[in-house]
């Protein structure tokens, strides 16, 4: 037997029951020491009284020690009746091996199946076996998992010790994943990425997890991943065009302060600049943006992306020239013209390269020149408009109002002599002229000897040659004439008169 696994059952029997207590006498012999090996086995039994037999269980000890194969000796030998009756029984004592197993070693698998076994040693045959993954009690099963699993089996002997161990079957990532199909607009580039693994390999020809393509049309790449296993995938770029964008601008050329219309077309959104920057330019961020009237100071660009559905975006600009307005200018010469001849030599003085001029007088006269002479009433006298409207040859016009003066012009006669002779030629010292003014007229006559003679205010006055009621006499006389003339300007002439009878 194996110490700490099976037991010995001894017996001692009478052929026929005992009519009293019966003592059975025996030694014990062997290298198995009592108590040690085994639990004390007593020296003696008892076969109770009615009782034919007695028996004792020897259970020997697993002390763990390797002693090699022990013995217990029973000798018997017992007096019955007059008879003498011996006997000898020998029981071997086995070291028990402990229980040993052997798995089949951890191992990897990409997809399929794999052998796994146990093979127990040692211990005590026959083995019993229990799988925790719920296998049958074999010890060799094939097994086909789809995640890395542990299978765990515990090995039970004939004398009920246990062992345990575990294999473990991983599963290999034999995936390969090149991400979701792809958009991109024509000209951009996308970014292909594969999921983690140890090595690969792109239709490319490139072996970076990541890879960078652009191409013109639709086109479907394929990886190769390389881990524990191997695996495919492919992922497809897809194009879109981009937007035809037309910028317009309607006209193309105007005038200074003049609008022009401005609007986009060929996409769903539209961003602006303009260059330089243009104030009456507001795009609206996050709108539209598709029409505008704009009215820069000077020629602008307008550069506008358009954006589609898809994202996709392209640009066009669309310039518009700015003519400068002509600045309309004149003057004449005279730049006064008297009203004994109110002629004036118009000269154009205009900037900005007009082409077209047209003059407006205000005596209803017209010219379409760019210099001409003209000539008003005359002995009228006055401020006359003038308009001058010019245009370039980009019809851009300009005009001034402006005027011209005829200042009243005139003449004064002033004689030297006169003879207050009542004969009817000359008998009055008085002044002639045309249009002669009268503000804030006066005149001194004075003698030789500065004595007044004679004063009036009166622009029309006559000298009769008296003074304080006498003839004045024959001699030459001083006069001074005093008047404010047509441009407001005080005037004094002085001179002398002669006299005579």
């Amino acid at each position: 037997m194996e110490g700490g696994c099976n037991d010995a059952n001894i017996c001692f029997s009478l052929s026929d029951p005992a009519t009293s207590n019966f003592t059975i006498n025996y030694t014990l012999q062997g290298s198995a020491t009592n108590g040690v090996d085994y639990p004390t086995f007593p020296t003696s039994m008892t076969i109770p009284a009615g009782s034919d037999s007695v028996c004792y269980v020897i259970s020997p000890y697993a002390d763990g020690i390797s002693e090699g194969m022990e013995n217990i000796i029973i000798v018997l030998q017992n007096q019955i009746s007059c008879n003498t009756v011996s006997d000898t029984i020998v029981i071997d004592i086995l070291d028990y091996d402990d229980l040993q197993i052997n798995m089949t070693p951890d191992t990897t698998i990409c997809g399929g199946s794999a052998i796994i076994s146990t093979l127990p040693s040692m211990g005590v045959p026959p083995y019993s076996y229990v799988w925790d993954n719920g296998l049958p009690a074999l010890n060799t099963h094939t097994v086909s998992p789809t995640n890395t699993t542990t299978y765990t089996v515990t090995i039970t002997d004939f004398c009920g010790f246990q062992i345990s161990d575990s294999v473990t079957i991983t599963v290999g990532s034999g995936l390969a994943e090149a991400g979701p199909d792809q958009e991109i607009c024509e000209g951009e580039t996308a970014t292909l990425a594969a999921n983690s693994s140890a090595s690969y390999l792109w239709s490319t020809g490139e072996t970076t997890q990541s890879i960078d393509v652009s191409p013109n049309s639709e086109t479907m790449y394929f990886v190769t991943v390389t881990g524990i296993c191997e695996g495919y995938d492919s992922v497809t770029v897809s194009i879109n065009p981009l937007p035809v964008v037309v910028a317009s601008i309607n006209p193309a050329s105007v005038c200074a302060g003049d609008s022009a219309n401005l609007w986009s077309s060929g996409a769903l959104n539209y961003v602006w600049e303009a260059s330089p920057s243009d104030i009456s330019f507001n795009p609206i961020p996050g709108a539209t943006n598709d029409f505008f009237t704009v009215a820069p100071k000077g020629a602008t660009t307008y550069s506008v992306t358009g954006t589609d559905a898809n994202g996709c975006s392209s640009t066009a600009s669309t310039s518009l020239t700015v003519v400068p307005l002509p600045v309309a200018s004149f003057f004449t010469q005279p730049p006064v013209a008297s009203s004994f001849d109110p002629t004036f030599h118009f000269y154009d003085n205009s900037q900005g390269s007009p082409v077209f001029w047209q003059w407006s007088l205000s005596d209803d006269s017209e010219y379409f020149l760019q210099d001409f002479i003209h000539q008003f009433s005359v002995d009228e006298y006055g401020d006359y408009e003038v308009i001058l409207y010019v245009e370039n040859s980009f019809g851009c016009s300009d005009s001034i109002v402006g005027s011209v003066r005829v200042k009243p012009d005139y003449t004064l006669y002033i004689p030297n002599s006169f003879s207050p002779n009542e004969d009817g030629i000359n008998d009055y010292f008085h002044i002639s002229g045309i249009n002669f003014p009268d503000d804030e007229f006066s005149i001194r006559i004075y003698d030789r000897w500065g004595n007044l003679v004679f004063a009036s205010t009166n622009p029309s006055f006559q000298w009769d040659g008296e003074k304080d009621g006498s003839d004045a006499p024959t001699g030459t006389y001083i006069y001074r004439i005093y008047y404010r003339d047509t441009d407001g300007n005080y005037q004094v002439r002085q001179g002398n008169i002669t006299l005579w009878y």
